[in-house]
C-alpha cells in the first residue's frame, strides 16, 4: 500500500486482489479490506491523540515520549496496582458466607455497595475489593467441586460410597455446601423445620410487603437466631428435605436440557448461515477472478490491435516513401531525355 498509492481504484475489490495475487496471502478481498479499515481506525485514535494538547495526563505520572511526525507528545504510564496481602481466618470465611445465605442479592445495586455492607454487619478487616476477591475465589473452588458431583464419579475407585463422594468434596471445596446453597444453578428450595413454636410464628409474620430496610434487619435477625440455634438445627426432617431438593434438581434438569436444545439449535442455525456466506463469498472471489481476466484478456488483445496498427502506418509510410522516390526517379529520367532530345535537334 506505500508503494501503490490508489487505495481502493478503481474499485476495492480490485485493489485488493492485485493485493492478493502480489503478496500471496491466503485470504478474500473482503477479509483484507476488513483488516485494512481496522488498522485505519486504530491508526486514526492515534493520530487524534498526538494532535491533543496532553489531555487526560495528570501531574506527576510517569511519561513517556512518542513520535509523531518528527514531534514528542507526552503519553500516561499507568502504575501498575499491586494487591494487599491478606490471610483469610475460617471465621472470616464462614462469617462471609453466612451473610451471602442470608441476603441473596449478591454484589447488587453495585458490588461495592454490597461488600461495604457485609464489611459493616461482619467487622472483617479488610477492604470490598478483598472481599469480592475471596468470594470469587471461593467461587471457582465451588464450580470445580461442582462439575466433579455431576460427573460420573471420575477419580473415584471401586468400591467408594456416598460419605467418601462427599469428603472429596469438602476436600477440594471446604465450604462447598454453604456455596451451593448461594450459588447453585438449581435454586434448591431448603425446608427448615426448627421445633421452637416462636421461631415458626415469627416466620409466619413476613409479609411480601415489608420494605427492603425492614426485610434486611429481619434477615439479619434470622441469621443471628440461626448461628445461635445451630444445635436445633441439625434435627432437621432430612426425607422432607431430600423430596424437596430432588423434585427441584428434577426441574432443573429438565431447564439445562431444554437451554442446552436451544443452543444447539441456535449453533446449528449459525453453522448454516456461515456456510451460505462462505459460499457467497467463494462466488463472489470467483465471479471478480472472471471479471479480472476478462478485464486483462480485453486489454492483451487492445494492446495486439494497437501493436497491428501501428506495424499498417510503419508500411504505408514505407510505401509512401518508396512512391516517392521511383516519381522523382521518372521526373529525372524525363527531364534527362528532354534535354537529349533538344540538343540532339
Amino acid at each position: 500500500m506505500q508503494v501503490h498509492r490508489n487505495l481502493e481504484k478503481p474499485t476495492a475489490q480490485i485493489y485488493y486482489n492485485k493485493l492478493i495475487a502480489a503478496t500471496n496471502i491466503d485470504a478474500t478481498w473482503n477479509l483484507v479490506r476488513f483488516k485494512v479499515r481496522h488498522l485505519k481506525t486504530g491508526w486514526q485514535k492515534a493520530d487524534e491523540f498526538s494532535k491533543s494538547t496532553g489531555a487526560g495526563l495528570e501531574e506527576g505520572d510517569v511519561e513517556t515520549t512518542i513520535r509523531v511526525e518528527g514531534t514528542t507528545k507526552p503519553k500516561r504510564q499507568t502504575p501498575k496496582r499491586q494487591r494487599e496481602p491478606k490471610r483469610w481466618t475460617d471465621k472470616e470465611v464462614k462469617e462471609i458466607l453466612n451473610y451471602m445465605q442470608v441476603h441473596r442479592n449478591l454484589e447488587k445495586p453495585t458490588a461495592q455497595i454490597y461488600y461495604n455492607k457485609l464489611i459493616a454487619a461482619t467487622n472483617i478487616d479488610a477492604t470490598w475489593n478483598l472481599v469480592r476477591f475471596k468470594v470469587r475465589h471461593l467461587k471457582t473452588g465451588w464450580q470445580k467441586a461442582d462439575e466433579f458431583s455431576k460427573s460420573t464419579g471420575a477419580g473415584l475407585e471401586e468400591g467408594d460410597v456416598e460419605t467418601t463422594i462427599r469428603a472429596k468434596l469438602l476436600k477440594m471445596c471446604p465450604h462447598y455446601e454453604q456455596l451451593d446453597d448461594i450459588y447453585s444453578s438449581s435454586k434448591e428450595i431448603n425446608v427448615v423445620v426448627v421445633e421452637s413454636s416462636q421461631y415458626q410464628e415469627s416466620n409466619s409474620t413476613i409479609e411480601p410487603s415489608m420494605t427492603p430496610i425492614e426485610e434486611e434487619s429481619l434477615m439479619d435477625a434470622m441469621l443471628a437466631t440461626q448461628m445461635e440455634n445451630s444445635v436445633d438445627a441439625n434435627d432437621l426432617d432430612a426425607a422432607i428435605v431430600e423430596k424437596t431438593k430432588r423434585k427441584v434438581q428434577n426441574n432443573s434438569l429438565a431447564q439445562v436440557a431444554a437451554i442446552e436444545e436451544s443452543r444447539k439449535e441456535f449453533r446449528d442455525k449459525r453453522l448454516v448461515l456461515e456456510t451460505d456466506s462462505l459460499k457467497l463469498n467463494q462466488e463472489k472471489f470467483l465471479w471478480a477472478k472472471e471479471m479480472e481476466q476478462r478485464k486483462l484478456d480485453l486489454a492483451e488483445r487492445k494492446l495486439n490491435f494497437e501493436e497491428r496498427k501501428l506495424n499498417l502506418e510503419e508500411l504505408r509510410i514505407q510505401n509512401e516513401f518508396k512512391l516517392k522516390e521511383r516519381e522523382l526517379e521518372m521526373k529525372m529520367e524525363m527531364h534527362k531525355l528532354e534535354l537529349e532530345y533538344k540538343y540532339k535537334k
